[in-house]
C-alpha cells in the first residue's frame, strides 16, 4: 500500500514532511513560473521526504518515449500525489505499464509514434499504430484502468500558446510545422482544452475517498499547485 499521508493526499516538497508510494504521481516544476508543473510521471519506489530537503527518485514517465522502470535514473521531484493505492491498485497500473511497454516494443514505435498533447490519449486503430499518451494522460489512464477517474477532461479550463509553452518548450516550433500540429493535437488555433499536470495533483489533494468517488473539474489556475493567487503571466506564468 502507498505510504502517503492520508490527510493531505498531495505535498509540496518544499512546505511539508511525507511520504510517497510506489506509482504515486510525482510532478516537477517549470522553472518560468512559481509551482507550476510542467511534468507528471508516477514513482518508482517508495521513499519519506522532509520538508525542504530535496526529493530523488525514479519514476516511469511518458517523456516520451515512455521511460522503462528497469533503467530510470532518480530525477528531482518538487511535488507528490497520492490516492492510497492498495497492493492490488498497484499490481493493476504495473501491468498497464507492462503492456504498453511491449505494445511500444512490437512496434518499434519511437518518441513521435508515442506521444500526443490533445487529446490526453489516443487509442490505437487503422490510423494510429500504437496508443498515445501526454504525460498528464499517462497517468491519468493508469488511474482510470483502477476505475478512478481524476479529472473531468471534457471540461478542461481553455489555455493559450504562453501557458501551453510552459509545459511544451518546443511548442513555438511545432506550432510552424502543420505536420507536427497535426500529429500532436494542435491543429486548430488556440486556446485549447489540454490536460496538464498540475490539473492532477489538485485532484489528489481531496483526500482518499474523493478522489475514488468523485471526479474533480479543474478551474484556471489549477495548472499551479497549490493556486498562485495572480491573473499577470509575468509573477506566477499562471
Amino acid at each position: 500500500m502507498s505510504g502517503g499521508n492520508t490527510n493531505q493526499s498531495a505535498q509540496r516538497v518544499s512546505t511539508s514532511d511525507g511520504n510517497v508510494g510506489v506509482y504515486d504521481a510525482v510532478g516537477i516544476d517549470s522553472e518560468k513560473g512559481k509551482w507550476f508543473i510542467r511534468h507528471v510521471g508516477m514513482s518508482l519506489e517508495e521513499v519519506d521526504f522532509v520538508k525542504g530537503k530535496p526529493l530523488q527518485l525514479r519514476m516511469v514517465d511518458m517523456g516520451p518515449p515512455l521511460g522503462l522502470p528497469e533503467s530510470a535514473s532518480p530525477q528531482n521531484v518538487d511535488v507528490v500525489g497520492n490516492a492510497n493505492l492498495s497492493s492490488d491498485d498497484a499490481s493493476i497500473i504495473n501491468t498497464f505499464i507492462c503492456e504498453q511497454i511491449e505494445e511500444y516494443k512490437s512496434l518499434k514505435s519511437g518518441r513521435k509514434e508515442q506521444y500526443v498533447v490533445l487529446p490526453h490519449f489516443v487509442k490505437s486503430d487503422s490510423r494510429v499504430s500504437a496508443r498515445r499518451y501526454s504525460c498528464a494522460g499517462f497517468v491519468f489512464e493508469c488511474y482510470m484502468d483502477l476505475g478512478i477517474t481524476l479529472v473531468d477532461v471534457d471540461a478542461l479550463p481553455n489555455v493559450d500558446e504562453s501557458i501551453l509553452s510552459i509545459v511544451y518548450p518546443l511548442l513555438p516550433r511545432i506550432l510552424k510545422d502543420r505536420e507536427w500540429r497535426l500529429h500532436v493535437g494542435l491543429a486548430e488555433d488556440g486556446p485549447w482544452q489540454v490536460l496538464l499536470p498540475g490539473y492532477l495533483f489538485h485532484s489528489l489533494s481531496r483526500g482518499a475517498d474523493q478522489i475514488r468517488q468523485a471526479t474533480y473539474q479543474p478551474k484556471p489556475g489549477d495548472k499551479c499547485f497549490p493556486i498562485i493567487e495572480s491573473t499577470d503571466p509575468s509573477a506566477s506564468s499562471a
